[in-house]
């Protein structure tokens, strides 16, 4: 017999620094026992170890056939030894016999101490796995352990996981100790141990702010949140709509005197913007409030099947519908599936008899008015104003052409929209104003592919 001291002892503390389970290293150290048995006797067939978790007690045990003359001891037994031990049984049937050894060599120590340090290793991965596994699509707390490079290692308390570069918020700083929430939205088992993908950049990371803070969200199902784009670090925008008449989306989300949405841009620790909007079936309306904070004064679907459509804006308004480096239009277009035509209210009332239009709405401005949330609507539309102050105060700092305007609204850099000009015929003399054939040109140019472009010769606004 095998004695195995302090048992429960050692499987408690097992239990709290690594999270074994008793079973597990019941099962470990029984494995472990045939391994060594069968390092010293070569044999591991018909053999067992059984353990009492209870007192610590271990005996192995070899199946044996019972035969008259024994050739082979490791498997076979007398029918003489049979009834000497008081066993029964009758040759040709099998008996199981108490094999357990006084001892074992240094080697079978060794080769019994492997199989547990494995079994342990192999448990401890599945349970971290089990465990981090349920949180796929959730928020996880953890502590910045050290910086790696451009990469931070983050502890999430039974696991490390690796912020990469793509998955952190653009112009974010961690030092090690900082306490971060990221979303889980990965974890793989690999022979390494789990390895989890973590994120900050991602728009699911910012909807589960919002259910974090917003109870109406994730547990009263009176809110929901029907679109959201992101361009983690400099704006976002959420459309939310509500499932009870008495119950403002938007001023639900922003809080009172803006609490939870100051909680959301807190939890993004840096600059980024977000624009919380009414979310509608009906996509002219939908259209107009994606290119908040901006105001539109209409909006005209021009193909339903290629979900085109136009937003006119006031002069004074197109550089905020542009947004800096073409933000606020690509956002919108991402959020609403629409590409989207930006249009000046003078451009358009130059091109109106030219356009092939499919629906407009002469009354846009009555029905926003119409949709406004109830209750906390006052304070929504003070922290869009706020937020239209930021950004003009953002877009005073860039004084840009109207060919910076262009080259930004189709994803390029002045210098290098220049030379895709050229590839596609265009011509342009960067340092002369662009004219109205020059203009057409270049829409021409894009029109299979834009997702959203803006044309007025006489535009001088900051993007």
């Amino acid at each position: 017999m095998i004695l195995i001291k302090d048992l429960k002892k050692i499987a408690a503390q097992l239990k709290a620094e690594r999270s074994i389970e008793l079973g597990d290293l019941v099962g470990a150290i029984e494995k472990s026992l045939v391994a060594a048995y069968a390092r010293n006797y070569g044999q591991m067939e018909g053999v067992l170890s059984v353990l009492n978790a209870e007192t610590g007690e271990c005996r192995i045990i070899a199946t044996k056939s019972i035969v008259d003359a024994v050739n082979d001891e490791t498997i076979e037994i007398s029918i003489e030894q049979v009834r000497a031990e008081g066993l029964l049984g009758a040759v040709g049937d099998t008996v199981e016999v108490d094999v357990t050894p006084e001892s074992f060599g240094r080697v079978a120590i060794q080769a019994a101490k492997n199989v547990i340090l494995q079994m342990i290793n192999e448990s401890e991965k599945a349970y971290v796995y089990d465990k981090f596994k349920e949180k796929i699509g959730q928020l996880v707390n953890g502590v910045v352990q050290r910086v790696e490079g451009m990469n931070y290692l983050v502890n999430l308390g039974d696991v490390e996981a690796t912020l990469t570069r793509r998955d952190q918020i653009p112009g974010e700083t961690l030092h090690s100790g900082d306490h971060v929430r990221v979303f889980l939205s990965d974890i793989t088992l690999t022979n390494r141990g789990p390895i989890l993908r973590i994120s900050r950049s991602c728009p699911e990371f910012l909807i589960e702010l919002f259910k974090l803070e917003v109870p109406e969200i994730k547990e009263k199902n009176i809110i929901e949140i029907n679109a959201i784009a992101r361009d983690a670090g400099m704006r976002s925008k959420v459309a939310v709509y509500s499932n009870h008449q008495d119950v403002g989306a938007v001023g639900t989300c922003v809080g009172h005197m803006g609490t939870r949405i100051q909680n959301i841009l807190k939890a993004l620790s840096n600059e980024e913007k977000v624009d919380i909007l009414n979310w509608s079936v009906d996509p002219i309306a939908f259209i107009a409030n994606s290119m908040k904070p901006a105001t539109v004064s209409k909006v005209l679907i021009t193909s339903s099947d290629s979900k085109t459509a136009i937003v006119v804006v006031p002069q004074d308004q197109l550089s905020l519908a542009i947004g800096k480096k073409g933000v606020n239009v690509r956002l919108a277009v991402r959020l609403t599936g629409w590409k989207i035509d930006i249009l000046s209210e003078e451009k358009y009332a130059e091109e109106k008899d030219s356009l092939s239009v499919e629906a407009v709405d002469s009354s846009l401005t009555a029905r926003l008015e119409n949709e406004k949330p109830s209750g906390s609507a006052s304070l929504a539309d003070n922290i869009r104003a706020e937020l239209a102050s930021s950004q003009a105060d953002d877009d005073e700092e860039d004084d840009e052409t109207p060919l910076s305007q262009l080259a930004h609204m189709y994803g390029f850099e002045p210098n290098e929209f220049v030379s895709e000009l050229a590839k596609r015929s265009v011509t342009v003399n960067e340092s002369q104003p662009l004219d109205d054939a020059t203009i057409a040109k270049i829409r021409a140019a894009f029109n299979q592919e834009d997702k959203a472009c803006v044309v007025d010769k006489d535009s001088t606004g900051d993007n």
